[in-house]
């Protein structure tokens, strides 16, 4: 069940990426032709990065809270763990930023749906996929 879990969160990393990146393209088109907000395709595209992220989140608790044996051996010594980069990163380094870009994504999607500005729903949905490219990927 693990390996399976693991190659879900893996794969589906991709479609979110896509989706963010999708919404900052079409946020920022929307800035430069001054289209009006909160159009179907916003509304809708920012629902699917949110329901994507939002699964990405639930199978990465999964993971990180019940599955994974490398979470489950940092915890095991948690002082050894934060001097150590390679445990330390599964263990609060990655999901810390994964949460930081959910809340983005989730403020992202409120502010499309109540029609604000495609400027700062750029910025936000900007944060969220800057947030997820850096926490995606394991540095060192």
């Amino acid at each position: 069940m693990y390996t399976a879990v693991l190659m879900t969160h893996s794969l589906l990393r991709w479609l979110v990426l896509a989706s963010v990146a999708a919404r900052v393209a079409i946020a920022g088109q929307g800035l430069a032709t001054g289209r009006e907000t909160a159009q179907p395709l916003d509304r809708r595209g920012s629902l699917v990065a949110l329901i994507l992220a939002d699964t990405q989140m639930l199978l990465g608790l999964l993971l990180w809270g019940v599955l994974s044996p490398v979470v489950s051996q940092a915890r095991s010594d948690m002082g050894a763990a934060m001097k150590d980069g390679v445990l330390r990163w599964p263990l609060v380094e990655h999901p810390t930023m994964m949460i930081l870009a959910l809340v983005a994504v989730h403020v992202g999607q409120v502010m499309t749906k109540r029609g604000a500005k495609h400027a700062s729903v750029l910025g936000v949905y900007g944060i969220a996929l800057l947030v997820l490219l850096v926490g995606s990927f394991r540095h060192g």
